[in-house]
């Protein structure tokens, strides 16, 4: 999905949930945005767990998070 922060802001306010946007920093280039499909503890530690997140891509990525 390549559109700017204002446009998401616009989306999201689109779909009746106010949003809007403030730039007081830099532009980040090369954000990716996830939909976290599945969140599960991670096996070998009390404070992380393991999330199966979709980018968009033909496939889903695990990431450990904590």
């Amino acid at each position: 999905m390549d559109l700017s922060a204002q446009e998401i802001a616009d989306k999201l306010t689109e779909l009746g949930l106010e949003a809007n946007f403030t730039s007081k920093a830099k532009s980040f280039e090369g954000v990716v945005l996830g939909r976290v499909l599945e969140c599960n503890p991670h096996p070998d530690a009390d404070k992380l767990s393991v999330c199966q997140v979709d980018v968009g891509d033909d496939e889903n990525y695990g990431i450990v998070c904590g």
